[in-house]
Order: C-alpha cells, then structure tokens, then sequence
C-alpha cells in the first residue's frame, strides 16, 4: 500500500515539474522542433486534438493561454492547440482531429500553406530618420514567391490611445501565403501628439515603402491599406487623402502615399455625425477617444474635427474601398460606415459596403465568409490585375443589407501535414 501511494505522489510530483516546464513562455522549444510543423488552415467542425508530435508539445486553452488572443479568432474552447516557439517568439500553431484521422479527400481540398517560416521578417523598420518611437513598422515577405509583390499594409486599432503593430490581422489571416507582401506599422499615439500626427505617420510609412519597394521586391504600383475600428479610420483617411498634400511631411517627399485598396473595418467616418448619434454622445467627454485625438471636444473644435473626418475628401479619384460595420456597434454607430458607403457610391468611386447582422465593434467577424470578402476584394485590386470576376466572387464583394441566414460558421483550424 505505501509503495502505490509512493508512486502515486511521484507521479503528481513529476507531472508537475513537467506542467511548469512546457508553461507558454517559460519554455522555447529548439529550433530542430519547429522543422516539425507547417502553417496550414482549412474548414472543418470536428473537435480537435494532437497526434504524432513530439513529446515537448504542450497543449493550452486559445481562451486563456494564446499570445495576445492570436487564435481565438480561430477555435473554440473544445478544440486542443499547439505552440512551439522558436527565436524567442512564438512561431508555430497545429491543430488536427480528435480522432487522430488524416483529413478527408474533400477536407484537404480546402488547405493552403501559410507559414511564417515561409516569409522573410524585418522588425522595427524606422520610416522617420531619428524619429520617435513609435514611427516603425514590421515588414513581412514571402520567400520564394517571385516580385515585385502587391503590399497589405495594416494599421492597428486601438482608440490612437493604444495597440501595437505587433497584433497584424493580415499576417494571421494567411495573406503572406497568397502571394502578398505585408507591412503592419506603429504611429504616434494620442499621448504623444494630437491630429494630424497620426495620418502623417501613416503616410511617412507608406512614402517609406515606396521608396524602398526596389530593396524589399515590393511593387510600388500595388499598395493596399486595411485597419479596425481606428485603424479603420486612418486607412480610410489615407485612401480618401490621397490628393491631400497637407498630411505628407518628413522624410521622401518625392514618393506618392497614394494607395490603390482600402479595407475600411468598422472606422468613424464623419466624428460630428459620430458623437452627435443618439447613444454615442459619450464620446464628447473629455476622456473619450475622440477628445484625446483632437485636442479637444469635438463639438467645441468642429473644424479639427472635420480635418480629421475621412468624408471629407471624398473624391471621384478614391481607390476601391471595402467596409466593414457591425449593426450591434456600440463603440463606433454603423451609421459611420453608411455615410462613408453613400459619400464614395455618390462620387464614382467603386466602394462596397457589408454589415456584419449582429455584429459588435470586432465581434462577429470571425466569418470565413468574411474572411473570403476581403481576400477576393484585395485579390480584385491589387493581385490579379482584373477586374473579371466570377459571379460568386462578384456576390461575396457586393454590399450586403439584407440579413443573411442558414449559413454554417466553419472553423479555421491548422493541422500538422
């Protein structure tokens, strides 16, 4: 009896010391480990779980245990995820069935490469010569694709008060296996400088890339801009000022911040029309968001805030624009990406406008119909040069105002090929 018990204790004990071991961040796992995985994603429902890997993969909850929220997007909390790191960042995520199976003939139709491993990474490029901080961005590009390639470049959210370039959107979705370079750049914060400091950091970025699209097999001629919520304002604002000379300052002035997409992910719009929508006056207050960028109240700075307003250089000569709003928005009303959706339709300018029904400010979106949206917008104007698509392509881009039903959200998993 004591010997069972003994035994009992020894194995707590070491199950322990190795729980601790392989705790996320407390462990990188060697480089040698990481030649194990390939980025993969497909559609599929089944529950999921580990199968041949080696002993030193550890298993988490993506609820409570994934960087930054990385994978929530993806799976739900019955699903078992891996993370192997490698450089001291994490690197690998591998999901696959539960019932250890291989995937179906019809399930392995529906997969593509997307590995980081695949991509060439440049972090903390300055785009300001000496400037400050935060006036740097990562650059992403795929290894063996042939250049010069079309460029996503992603602008955080984040109210200007916070975020990082570090939670890059398109780089998650698989943009870098799609034959897309991918830049996600930081800028000056609210707390470090009022509007206008953020579209010109923003610009400064984009004249940046274009100046050094020769060194980085970027084709100057195929840039595209996406953000959320107020990121989502700054890429609207970059693609409706594309005439506006006012915002360039600094560094390659000879360069153009013109981009040719936007992709518009629930963005203020018009901020007179947004603080002034019955249930969102809050944001007059003078530690709302909206204040903080301004300078001040933006009912008491009306013309700071019309600078600051999208709309308000809305042209005939705009790139394509995607937008993206939730109905259930109560930190950003829907009404902003209406406005912008009838101010572009009304100049000429080929805008399509897609509302999330029930969706919150960044709830909701983890569509792969929405996913497919954005792919084919940007595919539509930067990667294929044409504007010949298909009428179920044509169908996933076109302004949707009518709820859609029965449809079954597919889960993006990753599964060890």
């Amino acid at each position: 009896m004591k010997r069972k018990v003994a035994v009992i204790y020894s194995l707590i004990f070491f199950t322990g010391i190795l729980f601790f071991r392989y705790l996320p961040g407390q462990h990188k796992f060697p480089e040698s480990l990481f030649q194990w995985f390939k980025y993969t994603y497909c559609s599929h429902n089944d529950n999921l779980s580990f199968q041949g890997l080696p002993e030193q993969t550890h298993l988490f909850n993506p609820f409570s245990d994934s960087p930054e929220g990385t994978l929530r997007q993806f799976c739900k909390s019955k699903f078992s995820i891996g993370i192997a790191s490698a450089n001291d960042e994490p690197q690998v995520f591998v999901v696959i069935k539960s019932d250890g199976k291989m995937l179906s003939a019809s399930e392995q139709t529906c997969v593509q490469h997307i590995g980081f491993s695949e991509l060439r990474v440049f972090r903390d490029l300055p785009y300001v010569k000496n400037g400050h901080e935060r006036q740097k961005l990562d650059l992403f590009v795929p290894e063996n694709d042939a250049g010069p390639l079309p460029l996503i470049i992603w602008i955080h959210g984040g109210g200007w008060q916070s975020g990082s370039k570090e939670n890059c959107l398109p780089l998650r979705k698989g943009f870098g296996n799609r034959g897309y370079a991918i830049a996600s750049i930081n800028y000056r914060l609210s707390s470090h400088a009022t509007f206008p400091a953020q579209i010109e950091d923003c610009k400064s970025a984009i004249r940046w890339l274009r100046a050094n699209a020769k060194k980085y097999g970027l084709d100057s001629n195929r840039f595209g801009v996406w953000g959320s919520s107020a990121g989502g304002h700054l890429a609207a604002l970059v693609g409706t000022t594309g005439d506006v000379k006012e915002f360039d300052v600094g560094d390659n002035l000879n360069q153009s911040s013109r981009v040719q997409a936007v992709c518009d992910f629930y963005g203020p719009a018009d901020f007179t029309a947004f603080v002034t929508t019955p249930g969102y006056e809050r944001h007059t207050r003078p530690e709302s968001p909206e204040t903080k960028l301004v300078g001040g109240s933006v009912l008491e700075f009306p013309e700071k805030a019309k600078l600051a307003s999208p709309i308000t250089y809305v042209s005939p000569d705009d790139p394509p624009f995607l937008i993206v709003h939730g109905d259930q928005d109560r930190v950003v009303p829907i009404n902003q990406s209406q406005l912008l959706f009838e101010a572009l339709k009304k100049a000429g300018v080929n805008v399509y406008f897609h509302t999330v029904k029930g969706g919150g400010h960044g709830k909701g979106f983890d569509d792969p119909e929405i996913d497919k949206m954005v792919y084919d917008f940007f595919d539509r104007y930067l990667k294929t040069r044409s504007s010949n698509l298909s009428k179920d392509t044509e169908k996933k881009i076109l302004p949707v105002k009518k709820k859609q039903s029965g449809w079954k959200k597919k889960t993006i998993i990753r599964y060890l090929q």
